[in-house]
């Protein structure tokens, strides 16, 4: 029978599968927490933009209740 691969240059070396794994943990970590990072980011501000709005909202409300309401 033909052998259609054949060994002509021998397997991969262990040590060298390890730090391919290595490396690419080492790269997954990073984006990780460059991801989380960002989000949080993103999260406050969000957060900030929305104290914001509320505070504004509360006082045009309570401006047009004073201005509307009736006294007497």
């Amino acid at each position: 029978m033909i052998n259609i691969f054949p060994d002509k240059r021998g397997s991969t070396p262990v040590p060298t599968a390890i730090l391919v794994l290595i490396a690419s943990l080492i790269i997954s970590v990073v984006m990780f927490f460059s991801y989380v990072q960002t989000q949080t980011i993103v999260v406050r501000n969000a957060m900030k933009t929305g104290l914001a709005n509320l505070a504004i909202t509360i006082s045009e409300d309570t401006y047009t209740a004073l201005r509307e309401s009736n006294f007497d």
